[in-house]
């Protein structure tokens, strides 16, 4: 836990674009720590989850991480216990786990940063993948019952940018009219 403390000073101190990096070079060590917090125990990853949702900044790591440790508390708290939690017992953790949800509210913060950062350096070449962003964002965003209201206001920020070319909206609501599709199936 003093790794993570650390970690946070030293993240304070990068660039958004690594910030905000999909795979931040500390992953793998707060991946790490979370398997260490899951063989402690439920207690452990409560103070894991504190900690994290203080240093980590990095909205795909948050994402990962909230869900993994849902995954773990929704098969830790079944009786009998269960490998493989059904996604909806996994949702009930994020929703019902204060620690769950406060990672995810900042999850979605740093989702808000994230895409506005590149927002306002995207070139045509990027839409695809400032897309990607928005549609694995959307993923986070449903976990909570706030969360779709505060999706739509993401939406209309990008929406109303300077930055946002017709292109690149058309782009963006056929993506995220193929994901509802998607999730209605």
């Amino acid at each position: 836990m003093l790794a993570l403390e650390n970690l946070g000073r030293r993240i304070s101190e990068d660039r958004p674009q690594m910030k905000f990096a999909r795979n931040p070079s500390y992953g793998d060590d707060v991946k790490w720590l979370l398997n260490i917090s899951k063989k402690l125990g439920p207690h452990h990853i409560q103070s894991f989850l504190g900690n994290v949702w203080k240093t980590v900044v990095s909205p795909f790591l948050l994402q990962d991480l909230a869900y993994d440790c849902a995954r773990y508390l929704a098969q830790s708290q079944s009786f009998p216990p269960v490998a493989n939690p059904s996604y909806n017992n996994i949702i009930h953790q994020i929703r019902s786990q204060p620690k769950l949800s406060q990672l995810v509210t900042k999850c979605y913060e740093t989702y808000f940063q994230c895409i506005h950062q590149r927002l306002y350096h995207l070139t045509p070449n990027d839409y695809e993948d400032f897309v990607s962003i928005i549609v694995h964002a959307k993923r986070a965003f449903n976990w909570l019952i706030e969360g779709p209201n505060a999706f739509q206001q993401l939406l209309s920020s990008i929406k109303r940018s300077k930055s946002c070319k017709k292109e690149l909206w058309s782009k963006i609501v056929s993506s995220n009219n193929s994901q509802n599709s998607l999730d209605q199936h």
